[in-house]
């Protein structure tokens, strides 16, 4: 291989490094990792790609579409807003709700991209059926129990619904993914 040829794969591998990083949104880093800073209530505000969509006193804010792991969703951020008469402190966002049209690639784009941000299933609930990942670990080896989640997962279409548990490798961020054919939602909290 010429040194020009190596060299213009190199800076390929680093384009496509930089794109991936940058598929997502900023303001979403703060939802799966507290080693990001959130944005705060102001950043919100003076944000053209965000609009108050609150009808009560607590602060809500909505997107138009916008992609999270290559899928297009809409965003809802809500703040637990400080009620006391002397606070004047600026408030960060605590909840982040994604919901996005159903479809396979979806599913599949979302689910992959919480798994990527170091997101692990707590706990399952399939058509009725509930599987609690860490009670199981309790009582049975990590393979048996990884094992026992695929046959879960596979004996029920993606299209039914299902309520899965989710949690940040630190343990400080949760999301609740929600799915059935009416659409795929995904609540985290900080």
């Amino acid at each position: 291989m010429s040194v020009k040829k190596f060299i213009l794969l190199i800076c390929s591998l680093m384009m496509s490094v930089y794109v991936s990083a940058a598929a997502n949104p900023y303001w979403y880093y703060s939802f799966i990792s507290s080693q990001y800073s959130p944005w705060l209530e102001q950043d919100f505000q003076s944000s053209n790609a965000w609009f108050e969509c609150s009808e009560l006193d607590k602060p809500l804010f909505c997107s138009d579409l916008v992609t999270i792991h290559a899928t297009q969703v809409y965003a809802t951020i809500s703040f637990e807003h400080d009620t006391s008469a002397t606070s004047t402190k600026s408030t960060s966002p605590t909840t982040l709700l994604l919901s996005s049209e159903f479809s396979l690639v979806n599913f599949n784009n979302l689910q992959l991209g919480l798994r990527q941000d170091g997101f692990k299933l707590k706990k399952l609930l399939i058509d009725g059926v509930t599987l609690d990942i860490e009670q199981e670990m309790k009582h049975q080896s990590v393979a048996s129990v990884d094992r026992e989640v695929l046959l879960l997962i596979n004996r029920y279409s993606a299209t039914k619904p299902r309520t899965l548990y989710w949690q940040s490798a630190d343990k400080s961020r949760s999301a609740v993914w929600k799915s059935d054919l009416n659409g795929i939602t995904i609540t985290y909290t900080r």
